[in-house]
């Protein structure tokens, strides 16, 4: 479709969540819901249905009736994400979704935004949050001032730190005394292990951790910057 004459007809498949909620605070959670279809030109007799619908996914349902101001700050994420799937947009864009949070309303948007993939939307999500662009993304792009510096999909993007896989064993003696050692593999792990067995000297396995290059890894790499300090800027924790 054409950017400039079909601008209305490219809006109706996009669903946007801005960083800061666009929605009203004196209209209650299914008003807020009915306004956005309205905007979006829903036909009025899936209005009701529809906002229903989403309450009950977003675990709102009982807070039908509550204005937009008094929801709690994870309920109100979770209503502005309703409201940008009123009109059952293809792509949705997610502008830090999680931030501010906390830990339970954050993991519950994270499932919802896993649910998406599966239902055929396509999702764009802007993240500070490392962690999370690795659990959630299929493609990654690192962005540094303003560029893209990397785009590719998570092993695509760590095959390029060129960083070793590793495993970490935990050896112990009868007394209580650890010892950890790291050893580098490349496919064969299990003869890496055994290798690791053979030097133990007398101490008793404990525990094997593979230790993977992380986006984390990457993003260092890739933009000179640590992650501690990106978030700082954000002001994450």
């Amino acid at each position: 479709m054409d950017l400039i004459n079909e601008i209305t007809k490219i809006k109706k498949h996009i669903g946007v969540v801005p960083e800061t909620s666009n929605l009203y605070d004196e209209l209650s959670a299914f008003d807020n819901l009915v306004f956005c279809m309205q905007l979006y030109g829903v036909p009025r007799s899936e209005w009701k249905r529809q906002a229903e619908s989403l309450l009950e996914r977003f675990r709102l349902s009982e807070k039908r009736d509550t204005p937009f101001s008094k929801l709690s700050r994870g309920m109100k994420r979770a209503l502005t994400i309703a409201a940008a799937l009123a009109h059952h947009p293809s792509f949705i864009f997610l502008d830090e979704p999680t931030t501010g949070l906390d830990v339970m309303s954050a993991r519950n948007l994270r499932k919802m935004i896993e649910g998406f993939h599966d239902e055929g939307v396509t999702v764009f999500l802007t993240t500070h949050y490392l962690e999370e662009a690795e659990r959630l993304c299929d493609r990654v792009a690192i962005i540094v001032g303003g560029h893209i510096v990397a785009l590719d999909t998570i092993d695509g993007l760590k095959t390029k730190i060129n960083k070793k896989n590793m495993i970490e064993v935990t050896l112990g003696k009868d007394n209580g005394q650890l010892e950890k050692k790291r050893y580098e593999y490349d496919d064969n792990i299990e003869s890496t292990l055994q290798r690791a067995l053979r030097t133990a000297n007398g101490y008793n396995l404990v525990s094997v951790n593979t230790i993977r290059p992380s986006l984390e890894d990457v993003f260092v790499k890739m933009s000179g910057l640590s992650s501690d300090i990106m978030l700082t800027e954000k002001g994450g924790k």
